[in-house]
């Protein structure tokens, strides 16, 4: 991921993996109690783990954030004028005639199903056009 004016750190190279895991091995010398040095060797090997995760994603990642404004906020049908031949076309697509030779019923949701009871298009689509014209 890369953030305007921040760096990142590169992932580890296979040389440097080694140095990492003999400076935890000196970590774990250095305590006397067997308890304790498991469960600092169980945090260790998770940090590791987690780590490694990291730096996958971190090399598998390029986000880029566009924070430029833009005058174009609203850019909805409602905006946009319709010419005749597209409502027209938009008119004959949601008529009673074509759904009745398509054998298509359309349901007080909007929605459209064939004869089976199979699902044309989803619900709102018809009330929507009809709210476009």
């Amino acid at each position: 991921m890369r953030l305007a004016g921040a760096t990142c750190k590169k992932p580890l190279s296979v040389r440097q993996k080694p140095l990492l895991n003999s400076n935890d091995q000196h970590i774990l010398d250095a305590i006397d109690d067997p308890v304790i040095r498991a469960v600092v060797g169980s945090l260790i090997a998770e940090r590791n783990k987690y780590r490694d995760q990291l730096n996958t994603l971190k090399a598998n990642s390029d986000l880029f954030i566009d924070r430029t404004k833009s005058d174009k906020t609203n850019t909805t049908l409602e905006n946009k004028q319709l010419v005749p031949l597209e409502v027209e076309t938009i008119k004959a697509a949601i008529s009673d005639a074509f759904f009745n030779k398509q054998d298509w019923e359309v349901m007080p949701t909007g929605q459209v199903k064939d004869a089976e009871g199979n699902e044309i298009y989803k619900r709102g689509y018809v009330n929507r056009l009809k709210k476009i014209l």
